[in-house]
């Protein structure tokens, strides 16, 4: 018989520490907002939004402060019981979909029953309540799967269990590139006890209720841009506002990336009722961008890059002058640590669908960065008199590895400006095209 999931595992605390420091180097910064709203030893169901697959749930279970079991659609294990071991051990727990076959929601009994055990014993459990990711900033219909587990849970313990539900908003400045950043919003608790008349006379319709309840909890954390038609649009509206907002330096570290959510949730209710308006100024602004996202595109660009229409010639000078004198330091960094850092890209080139990028790559790259840093560590204990120093080299190759990473993006971010005034001064017809369309639609912008 297995042993309860929820059950203190010292492997899984060694790895759990472990990979926690992947993710957090992972993102550039990681910022929780209400975290007092989760208590501590109280039965608790964490509902976030569901936009970059395992890292969603990464991103809650290493961001909260007690253990959490996290719930995940059936089809990832796979049949293979190895798989399925390994995602035991990592605590998380199968849930099985109509899409999966109407004989395998049966199987769902088992997991329910974990998934009650992980409350009755006061534990923290994370479920996904829009069932699949899409990487798309808007709320998609919300499965009933939380709202079973957590009546079943109330039901079993005379509705004296005491159970939360933490609605939780996700956002991330990109969602595959390293070194983006991410900010978990942490909303008010919702007490089940207090749907238990409406349950007793009709549960159905306190499923309904509390799922409403939560859609309503969570829309408010996230930035919601719910037209799917229209959706792409709004993005590339929304990316044009924040970029121009900031002069295209809204990752810096010192601009707080709960004030660029408010501001793009303020603009995103003016962008769905512009769509939502059909007017022929919408209309135009929707060819604009599209037309400009074309363009992006062909001349190699990023929004931030257009922000402006030039940059400081002496700034990219002397920018191009560092880059010469510490161009060492890159490339020892590079060489140190390009195989571990580009087998992740090169395993997961096959992928198919852009959200599970960093997802693939943040796990690969545990297994290559551990098994070269042992490889490094043995050679280092082998040719160095002194053990200690062997561990001094060891942590220098992370350090001067992150240092060759920041050179490679000012790199590539003075080349971007270098083009942009390579563009204006050669008149490019593109690129002459893109300011039109990009002018254009600030004008909109500014006038919603």
């Amino acid at each position: 018989m297995q042993k309860p999931i929820q059950q203190f595992s010292l492997g899984y605390t060694l790895f759990h520490n472990y990979s926690r420091f992947y993710v957090r180097k992972f993102y550039k910064t990681a910022t929780v907002v209400g975290l007092e709203n989760i208590p501590k030893n109280v039965p608790v169901i964490i509902t976030p939004n569901h936009q970059n697959t395992l890292m969603d749930a990464l991103n809650i279970v290493y961001n909260i402060p007690e253990r959490a079991v996290f719930m995940a659609r059936s089809d990832i294990f796979g049949r293979s019981k190895f798989v399925s071991g390994i995602l035991r051990f990592l605590k998380i727990l199968p849930i099985y979909r109509m899409r999966d076959g109407v004989k395998q929601l049966q199987n769902n009994d088992a997991s329910f029953d974990e998934a009650i055990g992980v409350l009755q014993d006061r534990q923290k459990l994370v479920v996904l309540p829009e069932g699949t990711h899409l990487g798309q900033r808007r709320l998609r219909l919300l499965k009933k799967g939380v709202a079973r587990i957590a009546f079943m849970a109330e039901e079993r313990n005379n509705f004296n269990l005491g159970v939360l539900i933490i609605p939780t908003g996700i956002d991330y400045t990109h969602y595959i590139n390293f070194g983006s950043r991410v900010l978990i919003n942490i909303g008010k608790p919702i007490p089940v006890a207090k749907y238990k008349d409406m349950y007793m006379e009709n549960p159905q319709k306190a499923m309904a209720t509390m799922m409403e309840d939560i859609k309503n909890g969570i829309q408010p954390l996230m930035l919601n841009l719910d037209n799917e038609e229209e959706y792409e649009t709004l993005e590339t509206l929304r990316d044009l506002y924040i970029n121009n907002l900031y002069g295209g330096r809204q990752n810096k570290r010192c601009v707080s990336h709960k004030l660029i959510l408010d501001q793009s949730q303020a603009f995103g209710s003016k962008l769905l009722d512009f769509a939502k308006s059909g007017s022929d100024t919408y209309a135009k602004a929707k060819e604009w961008a599209l037309q400009l996202k074309g363009l992006i595109k062909k001349l190699d660009l990023r929004y931030w890059a257009i922000a402006h229409d030039k940059y400081s010639v002496a700034g990219i000078f002397i920018s191009r002058l560092l880059q010469i004198v510490l161009s060492p330091i890159f490339f020892i960094g590079y060489l140190l640590n390009i195989l571990p850092f580009y087998l992740p890209v090169y395993f997961s080139r096959n992928v198919k669908d852009p959200q599970f990028l960093s997802s693939y790559r943040y796990v690969i790259s545990i297994i290559t960065f551990t098994v070269f840093y042992l490889i490094y560590l043995i050679i280092m204990l082998i040719a160095m008199p002194k053990a200690w120093m062997a561990f001094v080299a060891l942590v220098s190759i992370p350090f001067i590895g992150m240092l060759a990473f920041r050179y490679y993006v000012w790199f590539k971010k003075t080349t971007a400006r270098s083009r942009v005034n390579r563009f204006r001064r050669s008149r490019n017809a593109d690129w002459v095209l893109l300011t039109e369309c990009r002018d254009s639609l600030l004008k909109v912008i500014n006038e919603l």
